[in-house]
C-alpha cells in the first residue's frame, strides 16, 4: 500500500499525467527519460504499472527505459525517495535497502511457437508487405514472428501489461534470447497503428536479451545497436534493444570487449543518446560516429530513403569506429545536444 501512495505522489513531479486504473494501479504519464516527442507535446508514452504480485515498476513504450518504481522515484525526486525509504524502515527496517534488485517472474516465452513465423506467411500478407516495404532482407523472416492477437498472447504471461491493449492487436513480434537461445522478451510492433507503436514485455532482468546473439561470431569484429532492423542489415551483429544495453549484457561480452563496436542512430541534437554514446567510451567499445553528410536516423533508413547498399553502409561504419581519446573528441565536435531542463519537484520539497 505504501508503493501505491506514493506513486500517487510522485505524479506531481511528472508531466500530462493520468490515472488509469487504481485496481490495480496504472498511471500514463509523458517519458521523463526520453522526453516521448519532440513533435508532439502531448503524447504520453510512460508508464507506473502494478504487477499481479504486487510490485511496481516504470516502463516507457517509445524508449523501452524501464526499472523498479523506487529507483525510477529516486531519480525523478530524490527528496521524496528519501521520505519513502524512512516510511519503509519504519515499516519494516530489514528492508531498508532501497532500491531492489528488480526481479520479474522467471517466465520463458516457450507459447511463442504457437506464433507463425513470418517467412510461413504469404508474400501478401501484411506483416510481409511491411518489411519488404522497410527492405528488410528475406533471409532475417525466419527469426520474426506474426501474432494476429497479441492480447490474447500477451494476457497468458502478463495480464496487467495486457490492458493497455486493445483485444484485437496484430503485430510484428521480435524475440530477444539468452545465451542459450530461450526467448526472455520480446518487442512486438503494432501492424494497425495502434499505440503503443512498440511494446517490449521481458520477464527475466537477470537473463540475457539480445537479438541475433545466436548467429555473431565473437572472434570477429561485431556490432551492437538499438533496433533489431538495424542489426539485420549488417554482418555480423546483434541489437540490445533501447539506449542502454545493460549489467548482463556487460558481463557476457567483456571477454570480447576489443572487437565489440557500438552503433547508435543518427541523433547528434537527442541529449540520452549522446550520453549512452559517452558511456560506451567509457567502457572500453568501439563506437560509430555517423559523418556529418548522412541525413538519415538509422541504418534502415540509409538503405531504404537513402538509397545505400549495405556494403556503402559498412564502408561508412568502418571509416566511422572510433575508441578512447579519438573517439571521445570525435563525439564532441559531433554533438549538439542541450541537456533538458530538470524535473520539477513538488512545492513541498
Amino acid at each position: 500500500m505504501i508503493e501505491y501512495q506514493y506513486a500517487l505522489q510522485l505524479t506531481a513531479s511528472l508531466d500530462k499525467v493520468v490515472v488509469k486504473k487504481n485496481n490495480p494501479l496504472l498511471i500514463n504519464f509523458r517519458c521523463p527519460v526520453c522526453g516521448d516527442s519532440q513533435d508532439n507535446k502531448n503524447r504520453t508514452r510512460g508508464y507506473i504499472i502494478q504487477e499481479s504480485n504486487g510490485k511496481y515498476y516504470f516502463y516507457c513504450h517509445n524508449c523501452r527505459s524501464h526499472m523498479p518504481f523506487a529507483k525510477f522515484m529516486a531519480w525523478i525526486n530524490p527528496f521524496l525517495y528519501q521520505q519513502y525509504r524512512m516510511d519503509v524502515f519504519k515499516q519494516s527496517p530489514d528492508k531498508m535497502m532501497l532500491p531492489e534488485t528488480f526481479k520479474k517472474k522467471k517466465i520463458h516465452f516457450q507459447n511463442i511457437e504457437k506464433l507463425v513465423k513470418i517467412s510461413q506467411l504469404k508474400p501478401t500478407h501484411k506483416a510481409r508487405l511491411y518489411l519488404d516495404d522497410r527492405l528488410i532482407p528475406t533471409k532475417c523472416h525466419y527469426k520474426l514472428y506474426y501474432a494476429p492477437n497479441f492480447y490474447e498472447f500477451l494476457k497468458e504471461i502478463d495480464p496487467e501489461k495486457a490492458l493497455i491493449l486493445t483485444r484485437a492487436d496484430k503485430r510484428l513480434v521480435i524475440p530477444f534470447t539468452d545465451a542459450q537461445g530461450i526467448v526472455t522478451s520480446v518487442t512486438a510492433r503494432s501492424l494497425t497503428g495502434a499505440e503503443p507503436k512498440y511494446l517490449v514485455a521481458s520477464f527475466d532482468d537477470e537473463a540475457l536479451s539480445v537479438f541475433g546473439l545466436d548467429n555473431v561470431d565473437f572472434s570477429q569484429t561485431f556490432y551492437g545497436m538499438e533496433g533489431s532492423f538495424d542489426s539485420m542489415f549488417i554482418d555480423n551483429a546483434l541489437a540490445f534493444g533501447g539506449q542502454h544495453y545493460n549489467e548482463v549484457f556487460e558481463a557476457y561480452i567483456s571477454p570480447y570487449k576489443d572487437n565489440f563496436v557500438v552503433i547508435y542512430d543518427n541523433e547528434c541534437y537527442n541529449w540520452h543518446t549522446v550520453q549512452a554514446m559517452r558511456k560506451v567510451i567509457r567502457d572500453g567499445y568501439g563506437l560509430v560516429i555517423w559523418p556529418e553528410w548522412v541525413e538519415q536516423k538509422d541504418i534502415n533508413e540509409m538503405i531504404k530513403d537513402g538509397g545505400m547498399t549495405t556494403e556503402e553502409v559498412m564502408q561508412i561504419i568502418r571509416e566511422n569506429t572510433f575508441r578512447g581519446l579519438v573517439a571521445e573528441a570525435r563525439l564532441a565536435a559531433w554533438s549538439k545536444a542541450v541537456k533538458p531542463p530538470k524535473v520539477k519537484r513538488p512545492n513541498e520539497f
